[in-house]
């Protein structure tokens, strides 16, 4: 039986396993063809982050960071939505995604993006466009050559 694990807590694989010797920066976005979130989180240089040790099964178990921990490690953080006009054509969303991206991408020089999986729920052509959308923000961090999590 698997041991629930706290909301809100990150893996050792993810980013904060490294010793951080400069600000840390990572963005999160929503991906969406009428609104597109953005977060934006800067984390604190060489601060010490204590770790919780839960049990996934009988034999292994997985270290995480809970959400006070990581909370703790926060210098700045903001936010965004865009909201892209009804009136625009598809292609013209989708270089309006790719070209706010790169200028905010330039900007804040993260070290980590995040991006949520595309929804699937009845409508498939809606799913087919917000596929669209993720490819157009992952177009952007290939060519930033910045590491994303999906």
């Amino acid at each position: 039986m698997k041991a629930r694990l706290p909301v809100g807590t990150i893996f050792k694989n993810d980013v904060l396993k490294k010793k951080l010797k400069d600000s840390y920066t990572i963005i999160g976005i929503d991906p969406g063809l009428q609104n597109l979130g953005i977060g934006i989180i800067q984390l604190k240089a060489n601060k010490k982050i204590n770790t919780l040790t839960v049990p996934i099964t009988k034999k292994r178990s997985k270290i995480v960071y809970p959400t006070k921990e990581i909370a703790k490690c926060i210098s700045g953080y903001c936010c965004t939505t865009f909201k892209l006009k009804q009136q625009r054509t598809l292609d013209e969303k989708l270089y309006y995604i790719f070209e706010q991206l790169c200028l905010i991408l330039e900007e804040h020089k993260p070290k980590l993006v995040m991006v949520e999986d595309a929804f699937v729920g009845i409508n498939k052509n809606s799913a087919l466009k917000l596929g669209l959308a993720r490819g157009c923000i992952l177009t952007a961090l290939g060519t930033y050559k910045i590491p994303y999590h999906a």
